[in-house]
């Protein structure tokens, strides 16, 4: 069971309470649950960003300037992608290859892993 991954906000009681709830149900049943350790001990979510916002570049430029506005308006970080460097592209590609492999690494003598999707309740619509 991981309720903590190592960053990111961290998980409501309300959600902790549901999946020791699960946790215990699956235990009721037979399973072997314990705890896993968080598995970082930084923020992986930088390298996704750059990466992002390399991918989003390419469709971005080709949008006429007035409509490159009303989309910086909704997501700034958008045109950070135009002065990337191959160099940083390569490093975030390279981070995001590294938190793969702890993921797996963490993972791998599990059969399953139980763990909220979300650390916060959802928000009313």
């Amino acid at each position: 069971m991981l309720t903590e991954i190592g960053f990111g906000l961290p998980v409501e009681p309300e959600v902790r309470a549901r999946i020791e709830a699960a946790a215990t149900l699956m235990a009721g049943l037979g399973a072997t649950v314990e705890p896993m350790p968080p598995i970082f001990e930084e923020n992986p979510e930088p390298d996704f960003d750059r990466m992002l916002q390399a991918y989003t570049w390419t469709d971005f430029g080709e949008l006429l300037d007035g409509q490159q506005a009303i989309v910086c308006r909704k997501s700034p970080p958008v045109p950070q992608g135009e002065s990337m460097s191959a160099a940083e592209f390569t490093r975030a590609l390279m981070g995001i290859g590294e938190t793969r492999r702890r993921i797996f690494a963490a993972c791998s003598r599990y059969d399953y892993v139980l763990t909220p999707t979300m650390s916060v309740e959802p928000f009313a619509a």
